[in-house]
């Protein structure tokens, strides 16, 4: 589609600029068609119109770009957050895995000095 309205834009361009040069050689000679200003205000319309079609477009591809760039950027970052909280996770479990051994290894030192002490 907007390849489209990129030739259409084109070639409507080129009409409007054939028709400025014939509309500027008139001029020169001092001569105007009756219906100048008519046709003037036309061209003038469609150029707008056409300028705006494109801004138009141009608007709505610019927002779902940033609606992707913003929704990418959001997913990359839950992503890292997840693994952060995973490795935080897994970091906390070995913690306490050390510590049950190391409270085991110390109630049997305990107890095998309270034996020692009798």
């Amino acid at each position: 589609s907007a390849p489209v309205a990129d030739r259409a834009a084109r070639a409507f361009l080129g009409l409007a600029w054939r028709q400025e040069k014939q509309e500027d050689s008139m001029a020169s000679k001092g001569r105007f068609a009756p219906d100048f200003m008519i046709m003037q205000r036309r061209k003038d319309e469609e150029n707008r119109r056409v300028y705006d079609e494109k801004f138009k477009s141009d608007s709505s591809l610019q927002r779902v770009a940033q609606w992707e760039q913003k929704t990418s950027n959001r997913i990359d970052r839950n992503a890292a957050s997840r693994r952060v909280d995973s490795m935080a996770r897994d970091l906390e479990s070995n913690l306490e895995e050390r510590r049950a051994r190391l409270a085991a290894l110390l109630a049997e030192e305990d107890a095998a000095y309270t034996v020692e002490q009798e």
